[in-house]
């Protein structure tokens, strides 16, 4: 099932979609970046031929309002060189040891105490 949501005039409308069982939806979440570097790598291709255009669709897991704007922060941040979402939970590479991920204890703690 899938609907798309009013967005704002001129830019792409958001879609949501549900599907069919956790076990599809853990399969496609981990594997989108795997899927979206094959349309991209099409899409560029394309462009370069002339038509269509590159299209980007990224794909987000569906957050509360708090923990997307907190991942938003934490996105937004120096030091941080990577900010995603894994299963409801947000989890973090920093710039300085990328190597290692962090996973966020409490949405509710400022970026200064996350980042530590």
């Amino acid at each position: 099932m899938a609907h798309i949501l009013p967005g704002k005039e001129g830019s792409t409308r958001p879609i949501i979609c549900r599907l069919h069982s956790r076990i599809y939806k853990n399969l496609f979440m981990e594997n989108k970046k795997e899927y979206a570097l094959r349309e991209t790598a099409a899409a560029g291709a394309a462009a370069r031929a002339g038509w269509p255009p590159p299209f980007k669709y990224p794909v987000f897991e569906d957050l509360t309002r708090d923990a997307f704007v907190k991942m938003k922060e934490l996105a937004g941040d120096d030091r941080v060189l990577a900010c995603w979402s894994t299963g409801g939970q947000l989890r973090y590479r920093r710039k300085d040891d990328p190597s290692v991920v962090h996973k966020v204890r409490s949405i509710y703690d400022s970026v200064d105490n996350i980042l530590g």
